[in-house]
């Protein structure tokens, strides 16, 4: 049968004349071969949201899992995410987190370590520099349009623990009246004890508390105004005597310096927050517990610049 229908084909084309007969010559060659393969893809989920968690020392420290991720793809290859948030936070089935959805993520060139300061320009042109999700940006990027570093993913950490913190587990509710936006006495709820009809109490967590609060005062350093020359002058002063050498813990350019450090070095934030999961009086038991929020206005609400000097 092969043979029939290749001298059949051979007789059509030898008699092709005019249009007609050459569209069917066209349609009767045989089909050129392809490498072509088929597949099919399945999905199973890997985890649960992060507000699903069993108790907040459980989400807490899928925040921390997930930012020792982040610290990896950044000191190892240059790889920044740009968008931590709630949503792109996960708990396995193991209880450890998961930062996904890396699809904003952007590699920076490589610095030499004598290089301080932050990017100014990434390797892929003409991407937006204030990405990510606007609930869980830095109060610096919400102000000023710069390029994102690996801080703001930082910061935006911050805000992702106060989110969960104050949506997903139970308060005595926000204290006092005006001004919730407030961090001071946001973070009130975190120390604030309600006994409810069951005899169980609400609240009560000094562990978050003073985890938000270290991790509020360190990033505020962002926003405080830079040393002045004269400062500068007096630590180099300082450094250069012996016997000045005292007075250099004092000196307002040093204290600076070495918060701007501690924010920038490798670890630091993984490491803050599991020194403090490590503090005792964790409730083992405060599973996410969708808390009620006062219907607010419609108009986007921008975050205070300088929220961080009030705490």
């Amino acid at each position: 049968m092969a043979k029939d229908l290749e001298d059949w084909h051979s007789k059509t084309v030898t008699q092709a004349s005019g249009p007609n007969e050459k569209r069917k010559e066209r349609i009767l060659q045989a089909p050129r071969p392809t490498h072509m393969s088929h597949y099919r893809m399945t999905f199973n989920p890997v985890g649960k949201p992060l507000h699903v968690f069993e108790s907040s020392r459980q989400f807490i420290s899928a925040v921390a899992d997930a930012m020792e991720a982040h610290d990896d793809t950044w000191f190892k290859g240059q790889i920044l995410h740009r968008d931590i948030s709630v949503s792109n936070i996960i708990i396995a089935e193991n209880g450890e987190g998961i930062l996904i959805d890396w699809d904003l993520c952007v590699k920076f060139p490589k610095r030499r370590p004598s290089e301080q300061g932050e990017f100014q320009e990434a390797t892929a042109a003409r991407r937006f520099p204030r990405m990510g999700t606007w609930q869980f940006m830095s109060s610096r990027l919400l102000y000023q349009t710069r390029i994102k570093d690996y801080c703001d993913d930082r910061e935006s950490a911050l805000w992702v623990l106060l989110w969960i913190a104050l949506r997903y587990t139970p308060t005595s509710g926000f204290p006092g009246s005006g001004h919730r936006h407030y961090l001071p006495i946001l973070m009130k709820v975190f120390n604030e004890v309600d006994h409810l009809t069951d005899g169980s109490i609400a609240g009560d967590r000094p562990g978050l508390h003073s985890l938000v609060e270290t991790l509020t005062k360190t990033f505020a350093i962002r926003y405080a105004g830079a040393p002045t020359a004269e400062d500068v002058k007096d630590l180099e002063k300082f450094r250069a005597r012996e016997d000045l050498a005292q007075f250099i813990p004092r000196a307002a350019a040093y204290r600076y310096e070495q918060q701007v450090n501690k924010i920038r070095s490798k670890g630091w934030l993984v490491n803050t927050i599991r020194d403090h999961l490590l503090q005792l009086g964790w409730p083992v038991d405060d599973k996410t517990s969708r808390q009620e929020i006062l219907p607010m206005s419609s108009t986007p609400y921008i975050r205070p610049f300088r929220v961080y000097n009030f705490l």
